[in-house]
């Protein structure tokens, strides 16, 4: 089985980043789900996510930006879930790895 590697250019990478329609709340909630091909608006606003209480997920093309109040490991919006109900292949990151990620790019924030 061969593994996928997702490449974003810095400028890309610090974009999605910018994005993040969370940015007010704890960063250690924030999530962004990275998918390898997009996918069209129309598929995401079909969808009926099963968020718990407090959980809020926003799309924007190639990212899918989560605020999980109850934690990543409990919510059932996780990237096996993503990656199922769109049949893309998808990566997901913590916002403290995203902001990292483009500060090691050194892509203009």
């Amino acid at each position: 089985m061969r593994g996928r590697v997702l490449v974003l250019t810095a400028e890309r990478l610090a974009a999605i980043a910018a994005a993040d329609p969370f940015t007010g709340a704890d960063e250690k909630l924030r999530h962004v789900t990275f998918l390898f091909d997009p996918v069209e608006e129309v598929v995401w606003t079909t969808l009926r996510l099963p968020a718990a209480d407090g959980e809020q997920a926003a799309f924007s093309g190639k990212a899918i930006y989560l605020y999980l109040p109850h934690g990543y490991g409990r919510s059932k919006l996780n990237n096996a879930y993503f990656e199922r109900v769109l049949a893309a292949t998808a990566t997901t990151r913590n916002r403290r790895t995203v902001a990292a990620l483009v500060e090691l790019a050194g892509a203009p924030v």
